[in-house]
């Protein structure tokens, strides 16, 4: 008998240990001391709530978490050769944050962003996009503050106008645009706790605004978001 609860007292201890929790190994020590002199029935008792706690916590739920951001937008066009001025503007938008492990989040996102960029002769492009970005943040410090974000982005142009010496001209249904934009993302955020955070990031597509243009679009991006 003294063997076999000596056995029992070991497993209980190593259980314990995997599972990284010290009030559980107490809590299963005391169990085990307690039941050295009873029968085997009473042993079975004790082994069936110790594995009935182990499956619990191996199927633990992801935390997901829901929030909003914004901030302001420095936006221009590029091509091979030049690239236009900034478009001064904004972004808006709702995110969900899952963790997949102590270094690595997942964060989809669905933003409104004013995008596009002016040139010399004083056309501006106002093209504005809902882009949806699927950003992976890979942490770089313990505790989980300062995270390097980088993933893709797709989005379409909700809206596109110009504007010519005080004049705007709307030119969303002409069929020389492409709507649909595909970008790659990359950024830093940093959390000051569990509701708020600093992000800066910057979104480069890799297909034309307009199939008449070799220009795509660059948007710098700085903001701030709030975890429900």
């Amino acid at each position: 008998m003294k063997i076999k609860n000596l056995i029992l007292s070991v497993l209980f201890i190593t259980v314990s240990a995997i599972c990284e929790n010290e009030a559980f190994a107490q809590d299963i020590i005391i169990t085990t001391a307690a039941n050295t002199t009873n029968s085997n029935s009473n042993s079975e008792k004790v082994v069936a709530p110790v594995e009935q706690k182990v499956v619990t916590m191996e199927y633990e739920v992801p935390k997901y978490r829901w929030g909003v951001k914004g901030g302001i937008n420095s936006a221009a066009e590029y091509n091979s050769e030049s690239n236009t001025n900034t478009r001064a503007g904004i972004h808006l938008g709702f995110f969900m944050e899952s963790t997949i492990n102590n270094k690595l989040d997942i964060q989809p996102e669905i933003v409104y962003s004013m995008q596009g960029g002016s040139d010399n002769s004083g056309v501006t492009d106002k093209f504005d996009y809902i882009n949806i970005p699927v950003m992976f943040k890979i942490y770089v410090n313990q505790p989980r503050t300062f995270s390097v974000d980088v993933g893709p982005q797709v989005g379409y142009m909700i809206s596109a106008k110009y504007t010519y010496k005080g004049n705007t001209y709307n030119i969303y249904n002409s069929n020389k645009l492409n709507k649909v934009d595909a970008a790659f993302c990359f950024g830093a955020s940093y959390k000051f706790n569990q509701k708020f955070h600093l992000c800066f990031r910057v979104n480069y597509s890799v297909t034309k605004i307009a199939n008449s243009s070799e220009n795509v679009n660059g948007v710098g991006q700085i903001g701030a978001g709030y975890i429900f």
